[in-house]
């Protein structure tokens, strides 16, 4: 008999954070085999839709609107009735639009409990009688941080109960070793590979990473170092290009775009900075702490999160280019302190952030809610 539906309700196809997680619970709710699990996507294809069907998932698409009220009142009877055909045993929404969407589409539905899942900090959420409704009806809430479990209890009054389950990482397989990985890049041996793994966009903050970068190499003008931009190219990407330029870096600047495999480049890489404004909890930084690799990241509330206490990892203010510059080039100057914070935040990833340990906190809530405890 065919385990039960677990539906997985995605608002977008491209690869990020909260989509990358939810391929992680796919993966694992297939190796336990409680729960079949199927997707719902508000967007028709993507890169995330294509690994999800080469794993054999079941992906339907939908394309929900707020505005004019009728459509939104269509999209809701015909999402009830989509949800009464498949039976779910629950719904779990990745990120503000599906949470807000699909908490409405179930509220009135009976026998289809509905998990609210905050992948931020809640930057997108107003407290707006929508999100109300659709909190309200919710027979659980997952934050991936402690701040934002803070701030929706703040936004929004008699929550359901709110599980913090943080964020699965893979073990760190390269697809190829650092010195194969090094030779494709063109990388002398003598060079430190400083890499930003985030897409490029304003909340990242990538001309920060660039201007400290420069006074880096002006502090030290016969260091060997490159800078790795690795990310999707946005509505940044050609303000950071220019600044790049501007700076006279480009000869020690790359961006690279998208990347398929990350943990080969982590695996070349040298140190880890992550500048980003605002984070939930950041699947950059914990993929660079799973890989061995001592961190740099903004003073934020999630950053500090992921990071802990354990002393592999260094934080500076937002938007603070001097004192990036200076932390940057401490860890370049000492590889004994590049190792000691690289194994502290290996051993850190490994206990608090590994895939089986979010997948087997998420399948413990499911289960809770599909019996209605």
């Amino acid at each position: 008999m065919k385990p039960p539906p677990l539906l997985l309700t995605l608002g977008f196809l491209n690869m990020g954070g909260a989509e990358r997680q939810a391929l992680y619970l796919v993966e694992g709710l297939r190796k336990d085999g409680r729960y079949t699990p199927v997707v719902l996507a508000f967007e028709e294809d993507g890169p995330v839709a294509d690994r999800l069907r080469g794993m054999g998932v079941e992906v339907h698409t939908t394309d929900p609107a707020f505005q004019p009220p009728w459509r939104l009142a269509s999209w809701l009877w015909k999402t009830r009735r989509f949800l009464k055909g498949l039976a779910p045993a629950a719904v779990i929404a990745y990120t503000a639009r599906p949470n807000v969407l699909m908490g409405m589409a179930t509220r009135t539905l009976g026998g289809c409990p509905f998990v609210w899942n905050q992948r931020d900090e809640g930057r997108w959420l107003k407290g707006g009688v929508m999100e109300r409704v659709a909190i309200g009806g919710a027979a659980a809430v997952i934050t991936n941080a402690s701040h934002s479990a803070a701030t929706l209890r703040q936004l929004y009054r008699d929550l359901p109960p709110v599980a913090v389950i943080h964020n699965g990482i893979l073990p760190h397989a390269p697809a190829v070793d650092r010195s194969e990985m090094r030779r494709r890049l063109d990388l002398a041996p003598e060079d430190l590979l400083v890499t930003m793994v985030a897409n490029l966009h304003p909340a990242k903050d990538h001309l920060t990473v660039v201007r400290a970068w420069k006074q880096v190499l002006d502090a030290a003008p016969g260091r060997r170092g490159v800078l790795m931009l690795a990310g999707r190219h946005q509505h940044t990407a050609e303000e950071v290009a220019g600044e790049v330029a501007a700076l006279g870096v480009s000869d020690s600047v790359r961006m690279t775009g998208a990347v398929e495999d990350v943990a080969s480049l982590l695996g070349a890489s040298d140190l880890l900075v992550h500048s980003t404004r605002r984070e939930g909890m950041p699947n950059a930084i914990l993929e660079g702490m799973m890989a061995g690799l001592p961190v740099i990241a903004t003073d934020i509330a999630g950053n500090r999160e992921a990071l802990g206490t354990a002393g592999g990892g260094a934080l500076f203010p937002v938007g603070d280019v001097a004192a990036l510059a200076a932390l940057m080039g401490r860890l370049m100057e000492s590889p004994e302190l590049r190792r000691e914070w690289g194994a502290a935040n290996h051993a850190r990833a490994d206990t608090e952030f590994s895939m089986d340990r979010m997948v087997s906190e998420t399948l413990a809530l499911v289960d809770r809610v599909a019996k209605g405890v």
